[in-house]
């Protein structure tokens, strides 16, 4: 019995030692346990999660997922930082993987190569000022549409409160859509027809009944949501309505295309552009999964940014009624007080920061409040 007692008493030893370093460290599942309880029973997703734990803990923080760290920094200066100033957007394996669920071709990622290069020479006149100018009559249709479905809910719920911030995404939705493929969704449309007269009210807010929007609309939303949980059948669907809009666009450009005129800022949306290009300048064609990454970038990237800024605008005016008043005086003034116009904004007119003093210092202000920022990832080499 002797001989084993020295065994016995390191035995106990390195138990009591194991006892202690789980009790005082993190548990072995790290946030798993938090981060699913946020996705189940919160229905959030990963990122909501993130920005929760920002927000509580502060712009520097660790998650664990089990035992591998992921290091967080929110902060928009530092992004900017890594992708402006050091033209860096290279992404981590695991960002990959996320965002190959959802593309047409196995690599999403924007890397520094051929590839990208190819894709920014086909795809820059989109972001051209003279081509954003033609479209900023798109913009204005889809604002006058969801200024049309306030108007009608302010009929409907008189001095309630309603959820605007769906309201914003719809119509950025259908503005994102209409300038990328060149008509636009529908979704506020829907909503103007599905307001019902019976609505339902508590502690002075009202809820207006649920409504099927249309099917392509659901399935960008539950990518956009979920990147991870983005299922075949959504991807299907989107799939199948670009393909069939780059075949129409082939075809419009292979009757037009004979004649050579115009030039790339002049094509009705950005598939257009992008397929006249290939075909009258010579420039370096896209193969059809390539194409379908640029427009799902487009339509993806461009919708969720755009409306969380507008969001934050109408959060933010409401609480100054003196300078929304003269925002409102300043645009009438200087573009007019037609509400019903699409045509094309007068890009000199938003430059001229004399005449729009108002208008510059409260989209800055937005800006700088609630700026919108990328979330770029990276993996530790060493």
């Amino acid at each position: 019995m002797s001989d084993m007692s020295p065994f016995i008493v390191a035995a106990t030893l390195a138990a009591l030692a194991l006892l202690i370093h789980f009790v005082h460290s993190s548990s072995i599942w790290g946030d798993i346990p938090s981060i699913t309880k946020a996705i189940k029973d919160n229905k959030k997703t990963f990122s909501d999660y993130v920005a929760d734990v920002v927000a509580e803990h502060g712009p520097i923080l660790q998650i664990l997922i089990g035992r591998h760290p992921i290091v967080v920094i929110s902060d928009r200066k530092e992004m900017e930082r890594i992708l402006l100033g050091g033209k860096c957007t290279d992404q981590s394996k695991r960002a990959n993987e996320i965002f190959a669920t959802i593309t047409s071709i196995d690599k999403k990622v924007i890397l520094l190569d051929e590839t990208w290069k190819r894709h920014r020479r086909l795809t820059g006149p989109s972001m051209s000022r003279r081509y954003l100018e033609r479209m900023s009559g798109r913009i204005a249709s889809a604002a006058n549409d969801l200024a049309r479905l306030w108007d009608a809910k302010i009929r409907v719920v008189g001095s309630a409160a309603f959820d605007a911030d769906s309201d914003l995404q719809l119509a950025t939705m259908d503005a994102i859509v209409n300038i990328t493929m060149g008509s636009p969704l529908g979704c506020v449309e829907t909503a103007y027809n599905a307001l019902s007269a019976e609505v339902i009210q508590s502690n002075g807010i009202v809820h207006l009944p649920q409504f099927d929007l249309p099917p392509l609309h659901e399935a960008l939303r539950a990518m956009m949501e979920s990147i991870e949980r983005a299922s075949g059948k959504q991807y299907k669907l989107l799939n199948s309505f670009l393909s069939n809009a780059i075949s129409h666009s082939r075809e419009r450009e292979a009757i037009l295309g004979s004649k050579g005129e115009g030039l790339a800022t002049d094509a009705d949306c950005v598939l257009d552009m992008i397929i006249q290009r290939e075909a009258r300048e010579g420039a370096e064609a896209f193969g059809k999964g390539e194409m379908l990454d640029e427009l799902m970038t487009y339509v993806l990237a461009g919708q969720d940014t755009t409306a969380a800024s507008l969001g934050w605008l109408v959060k933010f005016l409401p609480q100054d009624p003196e300078i929304q008043l003269r925002l409102h005086n300043e645009v009438c003034n200087v573009f007019g007080p037609g509400t019903e116009s699409d045509e094309f904004l007068d890009f000199n007119l938003l430059d001229d920061h004399i005449r729009v003093p108002i208008l510059e210092a409260v989209v800055a202000e937005t800006l700088r409040c609630a700026s919108v920022a990328a979330i770029i990832s990276r993996d530790r080499e060493r």
